[in-house]
């Protein structure tokens, strides 16, 4: 018994010491005594693919279950901003193999289908999507909704309407379910009343500055007035209102007011305010505020020292003349802000120091309670030069590297010029091979150890190729349309090639150009342009027995005559130029030889003008007196210019100026026909006005231009068989004078319509003998001579001697043997020697593609020299000089009017006896142009001005506007007019004015 007990109590000993020497084994077995992850899986996922999700989740099948790990893997879930946290869990259970799942339970983001904004009225939706942009706000439809996002959006939405003058605006959001997984979004605006700003006030110590000096300081909050309604900047918005009053900081500053003082605006309520026009419909009322602006403008500070420190490179001095400060004027914020900041630093950059700053170090010293004395100290922390390592482009594809760096005035190499480097962006945006290049396309990385900056240029290539249209109606050239295709890049050089085509029922015209930008590798460009064109037009060559086509030419101010009577003026020519830069010939003038390049034209051209074609078919029957015959015409001229260019773009510039003058001089040694002087001036002004930082800014745009023509030696011949031309005026051809009017300079006026009138007597005459005729009685459409008898004198009534020769003075002294023919008096419109116009626009863009701008155009021609009275005459031609015949009695005397009666019967047919003869012979027009009559220029008379508004689109692809003129013509009925041109017009044009 004893002894079983002892065994007993052994075993049970022995049991333990297995045990627990078996336990530590047992705890190192993951299977035996710890959880592993047997699966991991995600639910409620709709759209979102599962393989998605867990790419975020570092827990993996048969990894070591650790629940921190899980909880982490739930936080990266929620951070995808895909699934509502709120909604999104983690759950735990056991698994059938031992092991544990892991589950995460989301709840995807709806996708928002519809957005609405509803009860807005003062902001459009597209202003709103650009505000989220702005503050990285992504909501819009086809974007998941989240309302942390929607509520950031309302308050985005509230800021938006505070700016348009709403601050008491109320806005909630609405989510309405359209299905599981989408919503429509909706944010209820309750905009309020529009409250204005009635007064603005500056409370405190103004030292004589008046409250209407003061508030014209600021530019972005103004006072409720008859224009507020449209500028809207008669709302208040602390963030514009803090910036105007750094504006009024700085104005005070400009006078010597450096300590200026302007303390947190007061704004309280002021009652009602009107704005607008006092007119029904624009006229506006609702709540004011009151600003008021505490200020202390302190003491105006005269510079009394001026320092420099820690300039090494620059003699002395160099520093301050650059910072237009002088001792003894009084301090200048804007000089301290432009030219210390700003100029001491671009000056420093032009020589490669590019991390130069400068500090501004005033020393204030109190003399009196109003004045006192400023010591200034220029500390300069110069830094190191840096030269350029590397110059790289990108985005163009087309146009070759050697193109774009034979623009830029810096080699890799060189040391860094911050004013080469803006000169540079300059000509790359003047060659129009790209959108306009900014500040920010330049990439710059300095390397400080090597000292060196490497630059990459964006740039975003235009097409190059580009179609051109132009068209319109005119009372000179008829319907037209023209098409120009030009590529101004053909093989990557540069290079360009141009093809113009128009044509209408009057004008045709075809021209071919082509022209290297740098020949043979220097900055020299030589062209050549090939050209032909063919116009019909209206001279004496007309009928003017045809009222109704008269009637109808002057009601829509165009001619409407028959094409056969018109002339044909054909032109074959062709023109080579050659161009270089002004700094090739000449190291002086730096500034402006960059800008200017000097240019040499020659061009040889053939002219000749067509009579009517009636007059050379096979019916002399029909033919019309014309005197406006011209052989060819022969024209040699050389054109040598300058032009001076610092506008920023070669198309629609926002900034720069440029001026050209040229002189043109044709015959003389150069042979050919016409021997004439022109010199042409024309001035280009582009400024931005508001918006100036902005990539569409508003644009103020000027142009003048001025151009004299006159001849000299010899005149060109005129005369051809029996016809004296009018194509020649002075010895200046017609077509080379000037004309006002059209969408180039005068755009309320028809085409080349304004210019200098003058009256054109016409008389008639004839030589030869007359020849009776009548109806042939076998054939009414022809006629025999008449062969019975005939008094004295009835054929002689019809001979009439031209006013010239021996018959010059019967028009004002009798002559018994001159018998003059006065015809008529018509108007004649010479053109004019000289041309001066102005054009103004205001250019406002409106959207990407939309600009407006209001537009006013003045101008004249005018003769500035004196001409003497012109003589044309006409082909003979044979014509029944009785005008419908005349009635011979049986004795072949003529029946008196009283006695006409007599010679009808009751069926209205000649009585037995009678007849009707045609008197025919050789009649000529004899014309005296009263030329002299246009010496007399007078401004009140000849001036003509447009005013109006200009709606254009710019079509990317043709690179031309399509433009909607609405023009006003103030001296629309002024009776030297030589069309009749309306008050008001409405015109469809493509194209530039300038």
């Amino acid at each position: 018994m004893t002894r079983g007990l002892f065994f007993l109590a052994s075993a049970i000993v022995v049991a333990m010491l297995l045990f627990v020497s078996v336990s530590p084994a047992l705890a190192q077995s993951p299977q035996a005594s710890e959880a592993f992850v047997e699966e991991v899986e995600i639910r409620g996922n709709r759209r979102i693919p599962r393989e998605s999700v867990l790419y975020y989740v570092q827990s993996k099948p048969q990894d070591r279950f650790d629940l921190s790990l899980a909880q982490r893997d739930l936080q990266s879930i929620i951070q995808m901003g895909l699934f509502d946290p709120l909604s999104t869990k983690l759950f735990v259970e056991d698994g059938p193999r031992g092991g544990k799942i892991i589950i995460f339970q989301v709840k995807e983001y709806p996708i928002i289908r519809a957005l609405e904004y509803r009860g807005m009225k003062s902001a459009t939706e597209s202003e709103v999507l650009e505000k989220f942009k702005e503050k990285h706000i992504q909501i819009g439809k086809e974007s998941q909704f989240d309302p942390a996002k929607a509520n950031g959006a309302r308050l985005i939405i509230r800021e938006l309407l505070a700016e348009k003058g709403h601050p008491d605006a109320a806005v909630s959001v609405e989510v309405e379910e359209i299905s599981a997984t989408t919503v429509a979004l909706i944010f209820d605006v309750d905009e309020g009343k529009r409250v204005r700003v009635k007064e603005i006030e500056f409370v405190g110590a103004r030292d004589g500055f008046s409250q209407g000096r003061l508030r014209g300081a600021m530019k972005l909050v103004k006072e409720a007035g008859m224009f507020s309604n449209f500028s809207s900047k008669d709302i208040y918005f602390k963030d514009k209102l803090l910036d105007d009053i750094e504006r009024v900081r700085y104005f005070l500053g400009t006078k010597g007011y450096l300590q200026a003082k302007l303390s947190e605006p007061k704004v309280e309520e002021a009652g009602k305010v009107s704005a607008g026009l006092p007119l029904p419909l624009f006229r506006k009322s609702g709540p004011g505020l009151k600003i008021s602006i505490p200020i202390e403008v302190g003491r105006r500070y005269k510079i009394s020292k001026i320092d420099e420190k820690g300039v090494s490179i620059f003699p002395a001095g160099v520093v301050t003349a650059i910072s237009g400060m002088k001792k003894g004027d009084w301090a200048d914020s804007k000089k301290i802000s432009e030219n210390v900041f700003k100029g001491v630093k671009d000056y420093y950059g032009q020589y490669g120091y590019i991390q130069a700053d400068i500090n501004f170090i005033p020393k204030f010293i109190d003399r009196t309670p109003e004045e006192g004395d400023v010591e200034i100290t220029l500390e300069v922390e110069e830094g190191r030069q840096f030269t350029l390592r590397r110059l790289e482009f990108i985005g163009n594809s087309n146009t070759r590297d050697v193109v774009m760096r034979r623009e830029v005035l810096l080699n890799e190499g060189d040391a860094y010029n911050k004013r080469y480097w803006d000169l540079s962006m300059l000509r790359l945006n003047q060659l129009g091979l790209f959108d306009e290049i900014k500040e920010k396309d330049a990439i710059t990385r300095t390397n400080d150890r090597d000292q060196t900056v490497d630059i990459d240029l964006q740039v975003k290539e235009k097409g190059r190729q580009q179609i051109q249209l132009n068209g319109g109606v005119s009372g000179y050239q008829g319907s037209f349309f023209g098409l120009e295709y030009s590529t101004n890049n053909l093989l990557g050089y540069g290079e360009s090639l141009s093809v113009a085509v128009s044509g209408g029922n009057r004008s045709k015209s075809i021209s071919f150009g082509f022209t290297e930008p740098y020949l043979m590798g220097k900055p020299i460009s030589l062209g050549f342009q090939v050209f032909g064109s063919q116009y019909q037009f209206v001279g004496n060559g007309f009928d003017y027995t045809s009222q109704e086509q008269q009637l109808i030419s002057q009601y829509y101010g165009t001619s409407v005559f028959n094409a056969d009577s018109l002339f044909t003026q054909k032109t074959v020519g062709g023109s080579v130029t050659l161009s270089g830069p002004l700094q090739l010939f000449t190291k002086k003038f730096e500034k402006i030889s960059r800008f200017t390049r000097l240019q040499m034209s020659y061009s040889l051209s053939g002219t000749t003008i067509k009579d009517p074609s009636i007059n050379s078919d096979l019916d002399p029957t029909n033919d019309i007196p014309v005197s406006y015959s011209q052989p060819r015409i022969i024209t040699s001229r050389i054109f040598p210019s300058i032009y001076y260019n610092t506008k920023n773009a070669s198309l629609d510039p926002t900034n720069g100026k440029s001026l050209f003058l040229g002189f043109s001089l044709s015959g003389g040694v150069l042979g050919g026909d016409v021997s004439t002087l022109q010199p042409t001036l024309e001035f280009q002004y582009f400024k931005p006005v508001l918006r100036r930082r902005s990539d569409k800014p508003h644009v103020l745009a000027m142009r003048f231009k001025a151009d004299h023509i006159r001849a000299y030696g010899a005149p060109p011949p005129t005369v051809q068989g029996d016809t004296r031309s009018l194509s020649f005026v002075g010895g200046i051809p017609v077509f080379e004078r000037f004309f006002l009017g059209g969408d180039n300079d005068i755009r309320g006026y028809n085409l080349r319509s304004l210019g200098p009138i003058v009256s054109s007597d016409t008389f008639a005459s004839n030589r030869g003998a007359i020849t009776p005729m009548v109806v042939d009685p076998n054939d009414s459409t022809k006629s025999i001579p008449y062969t019975g008898p005939l008094a004295e004198g009835v054929t002689s009534q019809f001979l009439f001697n031209a006013p010239e020769g021996r018959c010059a003075g019967a028009l004002t002294v009798s002559d018994p043997n001159c018998k003059i023919g006065y015809v008529g008096s018509y108007p004649a419109l010479l053109g004019g020697d000289t041309q001066v116009v102005y054009n103004i626009e205001y250019r406002v863009p409106i959207v990407s593609i939309l600009t407006v701008a209001a537009f006013a155009d003045v101008g004249t021609a005018f003769n500035a020299r004196k001409y003497k009275d012109q003589i044309t005459s006409s082909n003979f031609v044979n014509l029944d000089l009785s005008n419908g015949g005349v009635i011979i009695d049986s004795a072949g005397a003529q029946v008196t009017a009283d006695n006409l009666p007599n010679a009808f019967d009751e069926s209205g047919n000649l009585k037995e006896g009678f007849n009707r003869v045609f008197m025919f012979g050789q009649s000529q027009n004899f014309n005296i142009v009263r030329a002299s009559a246009s010496n007399k220029w007078r401004l009140s008379e000849d001036l003509r001005s447009s005013l109006g508004l200009e709606f254009r689109v710019q079509m990317p692809v043709i690179n031309v506007p399509f433009r909607l003129i609405m023009a006003y013509n103030p001296y629309s009925n002024n009776p030297t007019n030589y069309y009749v041109q309306k008050k008001t017009v409405l015109r469809f044009s493509v194209g530039r004015t300038f």
